[in-house]
């Protein structure tokens, strides 16, 4: 249910901002009152590595519990709150048998 409820309050958002990332070849448009990340909030994590994230709140690095979860993110945005993160693997072999990455991931589709 909580996915849900987020693609509505995404949909909702009467103004958006728009980021593109040249090293990882992606562009996102998020709401206005949201937060992005300008630096991993997992830094000592290093497959996957955190590509993106988004949150309804500051986003602080780190955390004094666990290094591959943003747990100050966690604890800043509140129980009410979203964090939306994207990690990205290494390959899983030598021939980067992992499939194309889509090029775009859209919301699910409103349901009355």
């Amino acid at each position: 249910m909580r996915v849900v409820a987020l693609a509505v309050l995404i949909l909702a958002a009467p103004n958006w901002v728009s980021f593109q990332s040249v090293r990882y070849h992606y562009r996102v448009s998020y709401p206005s009152g949201w937060h992005r990340a300008s630096a991993s909030l997992t830094p000592h994590l290093s497959d996957p590595h955190e590509i993106l994230t988004v949150g309804t709140g500051r986003l602080p690095v780190g955390g004094p519990r666990c290094a591959q979860v943003p747990v100050s993110a966690l604890e800043a945005v509140g129980a009410t709150g979203a964090l939306i993160s994207v990690q990205e693997r290494a390959a899983a072999n030598a021939d980067n048998s992992f499939p194309a990455r889509p090029t775009r991931f859209p919301p699910p589709p409103r349901t009355a």
